[in-house]
């Protein structure tokens, strides 16, 4: 007895999707892949094209094949975790097209995930484009990954305070400005704003070292004039200092920025879109990242494949999950972000517009 899975792709055209497959993962191709862990990723069972392997004999002897994707992404108070959540979201609600079960698992983030691909335990992770390039390239390697897809913005917003006269990045000079804590990601993105505006920390009025959560506090006190974050928008974070002190959201796109952009690979032009945030009647133009699924290149085909076909044809339902993917665009999954070479599974399905029939033979392990 068996069901047969038919599906059909809607929306994306095989035209574009060839643009795609032959645009990525050009700068990993090239690269001699060191020796890396066995794949031994946690939470799931051991599994295959055909399905989950048990070992032990289920008590329902009439079982269909089913497949487990487990995505570790951040804290259960960042945006990682609910993106995740939400990618397993529309796992569920298609469950009956690919039997895929998914759960989200927490980390410390990027970082962390790097450490757990490295290490063979994670199936797939979320990451910001940035990292994937590194990665590709070789400077931070992860040997074992492979590029699922782009999935939405983690925009610059500048937030200062309504008195204090900034109207861009370029009025900094002079400024109070939290920069975050030496040796932390938001410092490093600071710097690199700051040296393509031609300022130095010397012509800022005073520099902090706080940590990000101190940041709303500090500018509704008077004790900062602006601090800035690479985020998803909209941002219960950002909302909050508007609600509380009327704080002015800004982008960071000036001249120097974009030379900075079109010299780094990973960074793109983006907008916070108008009435985001309370009192924002404009668009911000700005730049960031895009944040990125990235698969172990040992998880099976049918997994990625079904996995980027389920968001990519459900994207309604996929933007509901959080407001951070309001803006969520099927087109730019695979346009922009992924330096590291495509998972097989997505050039499966940027190849055949289709992840492989299956039917779900329902067996008896006696």
């Amino acid at each position: 007895m068996s069901i047969a899975r038919k599906t059909h792709l809607r929306g994306l055209t095989a035209a574009v999707l060839a643009v795609m497959l032959a645009a990525s993962g050009a700068q990993g191709q090239g690269l001699r892949q060191p020796d890396f862990p066995a794949f031994n990723p946690d939470a799931v069972p051991q599994q295959g094209e055909d399905g989950a392997l048990f070992n032990l004999r289920m008590s329902d002897t009439r079982r269909p094949p089913e497949w487990f994707l487990a995505i570790y992404s951040g804290t259960t108070m960042g945006t990682y975790f609910y993106v995740a959540s939400g990618i397993c979201r529309v796992l569920e609600r298609t469950f009956t097209e690919h039997r895929i079960h998914c759960v989200p698992l927490r980390s410390s983030g990027v970082g962390g995930n790097v450490t757990l691909m490295n290490e063979g335990r994670a199936q797939a992770v979320m990451v910001q484009t940035d990292t994937n390039y590194y990665a590709a390239n070789g400077t931070r390697p992860m040997p074992a990954a492979r590029s699922g897809a782009s999935l939405y913005n983690e925009t610059a917003v500048l937030v200062v305070s309504k008195a204090s006269g900034i109207t861009s990045i370029t009025d900094l000079p002079g400024k109070r400005v939290n920069l975050g804590p030496e040796g932390s990601g938001t410092r490093s993105l600071w710097m690199d704003a700051l040296k393509a505006n031609d300022i130095a920390l010397s012509d800022l009025g005073e520099v902090f070292g706080a940590t990000q959560d101190s940041n709303v506090l500090a500018l509704c006190d008077g004790s900062i004039d602006a601090f800035a974050s690479w985020i998803g928008h909209p941002s219960p974070f950002i909302q909050s200092a508007v609600s509380r002190c009327d704080a002015q959201i800004l982008g960071m796109w000036s001249d120097g920025t974009a030379s900075l952009v079109d010299s780094q690979e990973f960074l793109f032009p983006q907008t916070i879109p108008a009435n985001t945030y309370t009192n924002q009647s404009q668009d911000v133009a700005s730049y960031g990242f895009k944040a990125s699924l990235v698969f172990h290149r040992d998880t099976p085909d049918y997994i990625v494949c079904n996995t980027v076909r389920a968001v990519a044809l459900n994207a309604d339902l996929f933007r509901e999950q959080h407001p951070a993917l309001s803006n969520f665009d099927p087109s730019e999954m695979f346009a922009q972000g992924n330096a590291l070479e495509f998972h097989n599974g997505v050039k499966i399905f940027l190849a055949s517009q289709n992840c492989p029939e299956v039917d779900f033979e329902i067996k008896d392990p006696r």
